[in-house]
C-alpha cells in the first residue's frame, strides 16, 4: 500500500511533463507529415492542421506515416485528457460522498499554516475514523494530503459542509487571520454540537476574551500562547534545582509578549516579585506589558538595533547585576534567554553570541522550522535549545494542552519540592511503635493519585477548594500575587481538600497541617495555571500590608541573629533590606504570607481592630509553629532554586538555628498588630467583629 501511494506521487509530479512532451510530439510530427504531404503550404497553415488533430479532425487520404503517428498520439492526449476532468469531477464527488457518509472522523476547516501538518499528524495518529480538510489549499499541499488518503475538499455549500460535520468527533477551525477563523467558526458551529471543537487564533487578547466568555464547547488557542507555553515547558526559567537571574527575552513580536507574560504569571508565587529583562529594536513589545501595570516587573532595554555583540552586552549587565547566593546558601546557574525574532538569520547569531560570552547560559531560539537550521547548521551545544514553532503548532497534543494540564504540572513540581523528611499526601506515611514517623519518602504513585484528585475533572476537587476559600477563579490570568485567605477560610478549604483525598493520607495533625499548607498554596499554584484568582472578600492581610511587614520581618532576624552570636554565620545578619537581593526579599515576604497557616495550624483567627491586644501563644503552640515554619523555610528554598542550601534539612538536625524559626512565630502577633490586626480564638475574634 505505501508503495502504490509512492507511485501515484511521482506519476503526479511527472504528469503534465510527460503529457506535454507527448503534445509536442504530436505538433512536431503533425508538422511534418502535413509538409510532405503539402511541400507548397506554409508552416502557420501545417501547425494550425496540426493542432485540429487535438480535436480528432482530420481531412485527407492516405497520411504519411508521421501525420499517421501524430493522429493516433492525438487522440490518445485528447482521450487522456477528457479522462482526467471525469475524473477529477466524478473523484471529487465521491470524496465529498464519502466524507458525508463518515463518523467519528475529523475535519479541518481553514487555510492556516498550521492545517497541513496537523491533518498529517491526526492521520498518523488516528486509530480509527478519516480525516478531511475543507479548503481552497494550494495543489502541492492537497497533493500531498491527497497521497496520505487525507480527504481535501474545496468549494463547499452550507449543505454540503453540514454533511461533512455532522457525525464528526473533532474540529479544527485555522484560519489565514483571525477574521477568517471566526467566519469559519460561524459556519461550522451549528453542525457540530457534539464534536470536540478547537480554534486556532492569533491574537492573545482576543483569545483571553474567548476564555473570559468562551463558545459552548469550544476550546480556543492562541498560536503565540501556546508556543511560549510550550518553550517554558523546554526551557523553564525557573528551574527548581539552581538559582538563576532574571530571564531575558530578545524579541520583537507578538511570541516575545507573551513569553514575557508566562515567564510572570509563572513566577508570580511565595512572595516573589519576578522579574524579566526584555531587549527589543524600539517599544514593540514591551509597550503592551506596560499597560498592563507591570512597569514594576519588566526591566527593559531598547537598542536601535539588536545586534550579536549588542545583545551579549546586555545579558552581561543582567549577569552583573545579580548576586548569586552564597557558597552554602543554595546552587546558582546560568543566564536564561529566550530568542523570539521574527528572521531565524538573525536569531541564530545572536544566539551563538550568548552562548559565547556567557559559558554558564541557556538559550532557547524559538523560529519558524528548527529542522531546516539543525540540518544545515548542526546543533552541538548542549546549551542551544531549538524551538520549532511550526512542528509545535502542527501537534494536537499541543494545542489541547490546557490550563487543567498546567495545573497538573504545578503541583507535581510542588510535590517534588515538599520538604522530603515531612509527612504529606505525597509521602509514605511509616510509625514505629512508639508512633513516630520513620519513613516520609516521597511516593511516586501517591503522587500520581493524588493529582488525578485534585485536577481529574476540569479540576473540580481543586475549584472546590478555592470556593470554600470565598476566592473566585477565571481563565486569562493577570500576572499578580494571588490573595491571601485568612485562617478560618483555610480551615475550611482544608476540609474540603482532605475529603477529596479521603483514603491516601491518615488522620492527624501531619494531615490537618499539609491540608492547611498545601490550601494556602492552591491559589498561587492555579494562578500559575492560568487562571485570575481573587477574592469575594477583603483581604486583612494584603500585598501592601505584607510589603510593609517583610521588612520588620527581618529586623527581627537581625536582632535575633545578634542575640544567638550568628550561628548560620550569614551575611544577612547584618543586611539592610535595601541591600538584600529579591529572592531574600520575597523569603521574608513568604513568612509573612503564611501568617493565616500558621493560625489556622493551632484553632487561631484573627480580625480587624483599631486597638489590638497580643496574643500570647504557649510554649507548645510555638514549638509546633516553629517547625511549621522551618517546613515552610525548606519548602520555599527547594521550591525556588535554593535547594542545595545547608540548612535544608529535617528540624530534629537543626540546633540552635531552631531559634530562628521560633523567632519569625513570636514576633507574628506585633506584626500583625501594626496593620491593626489582632490574633484571637474563632469565638473571640467572631464576638469582636
Amino acid at each position: 500500500m505505501g508503495r502504490d501511494r509512492w507511485t501515484k506521487g511521482r506519476w503526479a509530479r511527472r504528469e503534465i511533463p510527460v503529457i506535454g512532451s507527448v503534445a509536442l510530439l504530436v505538433l512536431g510530427l503533425g508538422v511534418l507529415g502535413w509538409w510532405q504531404q503539402d511541400p507548397a503550404g506554409s508552416f502557420l497553415d501545417h501547425l494550425y492542421r496540426s493542432l485540429q488533430l487535438f480535436a480528432v479532425s482530420y481531412e485527407g487520404t492516405d497520411p504519411v506515416w508521421p501525420l499517421q503517428a501524430a493522429r493516433f498520439l492525438a487522440v490518445g492526449v485528447a482521450f487522456y485528457a477528457v479522462l482526467r476532468v471525469i475524473t477529477a469531477v466524478l473523484s471529487s464527488q465521491i470524496t465529498l460522498y464519502l466524507a458525508t457518509r463518515d463518523k467519528g472522523h475529523s475535519v479541518l476547516v481553514g487555510t492556516g499554516p498550521e492545517i497541513r501538518g496537523l491533518a498529517q499528524g491526526i492521520r498518523r495518529g488516528a486509530s480509527h475514523g478519516s480525516v478531511s480538510v475543507v479548503g481552497d489549499l494550494a495543489d502541492d499541499e492537497a497533493a500531498q494530503l491527497t497521497a496520505q488518503r487525507i480527504r481535501v475538499l474545496s468549494g463547499l455549500g452550507e449543505r454540503e459542509l453540514d454533511g461533512v460535520l455532522r457525525d464528526a468527533s473533532r474540529v479544527i477551525v485555522v484560519g489565514d487571520s483571525d477574521d477568517e477563523t471566526v467566519r469559519l467558526l460561524s459556519s461550522v458551529m451549528p453542525a457540530t454540537s457534539t464534536a470536540d471543537r478547537t480554534v486556532v487564533l492569533e491574537s492573545p487578547d482576543l483569545t483571553r476574551e474567548w476564555l473570559r466568555r468562551p463558545a459552548s464547547g469550544v476550546h480556543a488557542v492562541c498560536r503565540s500562547t501556546q508556543v511560549a507555553l510550550e518553550t517554558l515547558r523546554i526551557s523553564p526559567p525557573y528551574p527548581a534545582e539552581h538559582a538563576v537571574p532574571p530571564p531575558l527575552v530578545i524579541g520583537d513580536d507578538l511570541l516575545a509578549t507573551e513569553l514575557v507574560r508566562r515567564i510572570l504569571v509563572a513566577g508570580w508565587r511565595d512572595g516573589r516579585r519576578p522579574a524579566v529583562h526584555c531587549l527589543s529594536v524600539g517599544p514593540t513589545f514591551a509597550s503592551a506589558l506596560r499597560g498592563d501595570g507591570l512597569d514594576h516587573s519588566l526591566r527593559v532595554s531598547e537598542e536601535p538595533c539588536l545586534t550579536p555583540a549588542r545583545v551579549a552586552a546586555a545579558a552581561q549587565r543582567v549577569m552583573e547585576g545579580w548576586p548569586p547566593p552564597p557558597e552554602g546558601k543554595g546552587r546558582s546557574s546560568g543566564l536564561r534567554a529566550y530568542v523570539a525574532l521574527a528572521r531565524g538569520s538573525d536569531s541564530l547569531p545572536v544566539a551563538r553570541a550568548l552562548l559565547r560570552e556567557l559559558p554558564d547560559a541557556r538559550v532557547a531560539v524559538i523560529v519558524d522550522d528548527a529542522e531546516h537550521w539543525t540540518t544545515s547548521l548542526g546543533s552541538n551545544e548542549d546549551r542551544l535549545v531549538w524551538i520549532s514553532r511550526g512542528t509545535l503548532l502542527s501537534d494536537l497534543s499541543v494545542l489541547k494542552r490546557s490550563s487543567v494540564d498546567l495545573l497538573a504540572d504545578e503541583v507535581a513540581a510542588d510535590a517534588r519540592a515538599w520538604p522530603p523528611e515531612s509527612p504529606s499526601i505525597f509521602g509514605r506515611l511509616v510509625r514505629d511503635t512508639t508512633g513516630e514517623l520513620i519513613d516520609v519518602r516521597p511516593d511516586d504513585a501517591r503522587v500520581g493519585v493524588g493529582i488525578r484528585r485534585l485536577v481529574g475533572n476540569g479540576a473540580r476537587l481543586a475549584f472546590e477548594v478555592l470556593e470554600a476559600g470565598g476566592l473566585d477563579a477565571r481563565p486569562g490570568a493577570r500576572p499578580c500575587e494571588p490573595p491571601i485567605v485568612g485562617p478560618a477560610r483555610l480551615r475550611e478549604m482544608a476540609k474540603i481538600l482532605l475529603s477529596g483525598m479521603d483514603g491516601l493520607l491518615p488522620t492527624g495533625p501531619e494531615a490537618t497541617a499539609w491540608a492547611l499548607e498545601t490550601a494556602a498554596r492552591l491559589p498561587g499554584l492555579i494562578q500559575c495555571a492560568g487562571w485570575g484568582v481573587s477574592s469575594r472578600e477583603e483581604p486583612l492581610l494584603d500585598d501592601a500590608a505584607v510589603e510593609r511587614l517583610a521588612p520588620l520581618v527581618h529586623q527581627a532576624y537581625v536582632d535575633k541573629q545578634a542575640d544567638l552570636r550568628n550561628p548560620t554565620q550569614s551575611a544577612l545578619a547584618t543586611a539592610a533590606w535595601d541591600e538584600m537581593s529579591e529572592f531574600y526579599q520575597a523569603s521574608n515576604r513568604a513568612v509573612v504570607r503564611d501568617y493565616p497557616v500558621k493560625l489556622a495550624l493551632v484553632g487561631l483567627d484573627w480580625r480587624r481592630s483599631d486597638n489590638p491586644v497580643l496574643h500570647h501563644l504557649t510554649d507548645d503552640q510555638v514549638s509546633l509553629l516553629a517547625e511549621a515554619e522551618h517546613r515552610r523555610w525548606s519548602h520555599f528554598q527547594r521550591r525556588n532554586g535554593a535547594e542545595g542550601h545547608s540548612f535544608v534539612k529535617p528540624w530534629s538536625a537543626l540546633g540552635s538555628e531552631r531559634g530562628l524559626d521560633r523567632s519569625n512565630v513570636e514576633m507574628m502577633a506585633r506584626a500583625l498588630a501594626a496593620e491593626g490586626i489582632e490574633i484571637g480564638d474563632p469565638a473571640d475574634t467572631k464576638e469582636l467583629a
